[in-house]
C-alpha cells in the first residue's frame, strides 16, 4: 500500500490525476490504520480537484471527517466547503438524493442553498436557519464554514451606499466597463428578487488627476463602502493615507508595503498569473516549454515565476528568451 501511495504522489506531482486514481482504485479505507486512511482520501481529493470533479473531491474529504483531530476540524471543514463551492448549482442539485440523511447529502444540501440564494442574503440566512433545524446532528451544524458563520454579521452591517471608482474610457476602459456591468447585473438581479439593495454611485476615473479629492467627496456624500480604484496610481494614492474611514476594496495591488487601515487590495499579480499558466499547461499534459517575455523588469519577473512553478511541477524548461521593443521577435525565438 505504501508503494501505491508513493506512486500516486509522483503521478499527482506531474498532474497525472487519472493515473493516480487508477493506482489508488484497489485500496480500500481501513479504520484500523487512521493515518493511511486520511492520506488516501487526501490524495483522491487532490486528484479529483485536478480533474475538475469538485463534488467527488469534497466527498473524498468528507469521508474522513471521523478521523480528523479536533484541532484540525475547522480547516477540514473549510476544505470540504471550498471544494463544494467549485461545483455549479445544477451539479449539486443532481448529486442530492431525496430523503437521504447521509452526512454528505447534508453537505450537498447546505452547498446548494448557498448557491441558490447567493444574490439574496436575507433568503440565504432564512434557508440556513431551516437547514440547521433539519440537520441538527450534522458536523457542519456545530462548525459552519466561515462564510456562513459571517452571514448574519454581513446582513446587519451591509452598506446602504456604495461607490464604484472605475475607468470607463481610455486604455483601461474595457476592464472598468466589464466590472461595472457585472456589478450592476447582480444589482438588478437582487432588485428583481425584492432584496434590500444599497444606493450605487459609479464614478469615472479615466481622466482624473486628483483621485483623493474624488474619494473624499464620495465619503462626504455618505458612501459606506468603496469599490475601486482600478488604476495602480490611484491605489498608490490611497496607500499614502494612514487610515480610511470606510472599507475600500481596491481592484489592483500597490507595489509597496502598506498598512493603511480599511484598505483591501484585490487583484492578481503578474507572477500569480504566470504560475497559473504553468499549472494549466501541466494539467493539459504539456511537459516541455519555451518562455518568451518582454526584456523588462516585469518580463523577467513573470519569466522567473513561471520557470520556478514549471520546474516545481516536474516540467522541462527548454529555454528562456526576452525580446525588446522591436516589432519582430524572430531573433529571440531563434
Amino acid at each position: 500500500i505504501k508503494h501505491a501511495v508513493a506512486r500516486s504522489q509522483v503521478s499527482l506531482s506531474a498532474y497525472e490525476a487519472q493515473k493516480a486514481l487508477d493506482i489508488l482504485s484497489g485500496i480500500a479505507p481501513n479504520k484500523q490504520h487512521i493515518e493511511l486512511t486520511r492520506q488516501l482520501a487526501q490524495l483522491r481529493a487532490t486528484a479529483y480537484r485536478i480533474l475538475n470533479h469538485p463534488i467527488d473531491s469534497a466527498k473524498a474529504l468528507a469521508s474522513i471527517s471521523y478521523v480528523i483531530p479536533k484541532e484540525n476540524v475547522k480547516s477540514h471543514t473549510e476544505q470540504i466547503w471550498e471544494a463544494l463551492m467549485q461545483a455549479s448549482g445544477a451539479q449539486l442539485s443532481e448529486a442530492i438524493t431525496a430523503l437521504d440523511r447521509s452526512t454528505f447529502n447534508g453537505w450537498l444540501t447546505l452547498a446548494l442553498l448557498a448557491k441558490s440564494h447567493q444574490n439574496n442574503l436575507d433568503e440565504e440566512l432564512a434557508a440556513l436557519n431551516q437547514w440547521l433545524e433539519d440537520w441538527p446532528e450534522h458536523p457542519a451544524a456545530t462548525n459552519l464554514p466561515t462564510e456562513l458563520q459571517l452571514l448574519s454579521t454581513i446582513i446587519s452591517n451591509r452598506p446602504r451606499h456604495i461607490t464604484l471608482f472605475l475607468p470607463l474610457n481610455g486604455k483601461n476602459g474595457a476592464v472598468g466597463r466589464a466590472v461595472k456591468d457585472g456589478f450592476l447585473a447582480a444589482y438588478y438581479d437582487a432588485l428583481n428578487q425584492n432584496s434590500q439593495i444599497p444606493r450605487i454611485d459609479v464614478v469615472d476615473t479615466s481622466t482624473t488627476t486628483h483621485f483623493l479629492s474624488l474619494y473624499h467627496q464620495a465619503l462626504e456624500q455618505g458612501s459606506e463602502l468603496v469599490i475601486g480604484p482600478l488604476q495602480k496610481e490611484n491605489v498608490r494614492a490611497l496607500a499614502t493615507l494612514p487610515e480610511l474611514t470606510v472599507p475600500t476594496l481596491a481592484l489592483n495591488y500597490h507595489d509597496g508595503d502598506t498598512s493603511t487601515r480599511n484598505l483591501f487590495q484585490f487583484g492578481l499579480a503578474a507572477e500569480d498569473e504566470a504560475r497559473q499558466v504553468a499549472q494549466a499547461a501541466r494539467r493539459k499534459g504539456f511537459k516541455r516549454t519555451l518562455v518568451l517575455t518582454p526584456d523588462s523588469e516585469w518580463g523577467r519577473r513573470i519569466a522567473l515565476a513561471y520557470a520556478e512553478e514549471w520546474q516545481n511541477l516536474n516540467g522541462e524548461l527548454l529555454e528562456t528568451q526576452h525580446f525588446g521593443e522591436e516589432n519582430s521577435y524572430s531573433n529571440a525565438i531563434k
